[in-house]
């Protein structure tokens, strides 16, 4: 059963061209629409108040400490959230493409090219999908029966590794970069095969029946967000 939309406000950089505006805020707005519509009310009520800032940047992570651009406003950033100058698994803002959202940091941000609206810039993942699925994860998620049941199904995919090939791929590093990439083959939201081995697909993630069933529980079934990331290649992984 789909539950009424979640509101949310979506920033965009002033940088970016205006004919392109308002195209991004219905991609952002039907994502978010496709990511949360199986989520019950009070689970999709935490979201309320997320800030996503869309801005126009180079997506590929430096260590620029101005790779940011003026639109980010920094200093407010860090009036606003001055304990925050580390992402929550160490990398420093100014270094990674995107970041989540949390209930004590309600905004989430990513450039414009992570919504594969650059058809010169081909991508082979939606950074955006990932990115809202941990925001997902850390703000509408949560209790004990929730984080059990993601923590033994964590368990289940790490099990299949050797501890080695484990700590060499992405997905496997922690519980929460494995709900992401979850996330984005749930979603046909990646082509990729190398950072997320044995869930690159849902038919990887079904003999994993553990996770499959919380990605259904939380999404609903299966479904391919490929139609609204034109920029991509190779998107419709479903």
């Amino acid at each position: 059963m789909t539950t009424p939309p979640v509101a949310i406000h979506v920033e965009i950089s002033t940088k970016i061209p205006e004919v392109s505006t308002e195209r991004i805020r219905a991609v952002v707005t039907q994502l978010v629409r496709i990511m949360t519509g199986a989520l019950p009310l009070e689970r999709k009520a935490r979201l309320a108040g997320l800030r996503i800032r869309i801005l126009h940047c180079d997506p590929h992570p430096t260590n620029d400490p101005n790779r940011w651009p003026p639109e980010f406003d920094h200093a407010t950033f860090t009036r606003e959230f001055s304990h925050l100058d580390y992402t929550a698994d160490g990398r420093h803002y100014n270094t990674v493409a995107g970041f989540a959202g949390t209930l004590e940091v309600p905004m989430m941000a990513c450039s414009k090219d992570l919504i594969c609206d650059e058809t010169d810039w081909p991508v082979d993942e939606s950074i955006f999908v990932h990115e809202f699925a941990h925001t997902i994860m850390n703000m509408a998620m949560g209790g004990p029966a929730f984080h059990g049941r993601i923590h033994n199904a964590y368990a289940a995919y790490a099990a299949l590794f050797t501890t080695k090939a484990c700590r060499a791929t992405y997905a496997c590093a922690n519980v929460d970069e494995m709900w992401s990439e979850a996330s984005q083959a749930w979603f046909g939201a990646t082509a990729r095969a190398d950072v997320n081995r044995k869930i690159a697909t849902v038919s990887e993630i079904a003999k994993l029946p553990g996770l499959y069933a919380i990605l259904e529980d939380t999404y609903g079934p299966p479904t391919s967000v490929c139609h609204l990331l034109e920029g991509c290649r190779g998107m419709c992984s479903l």
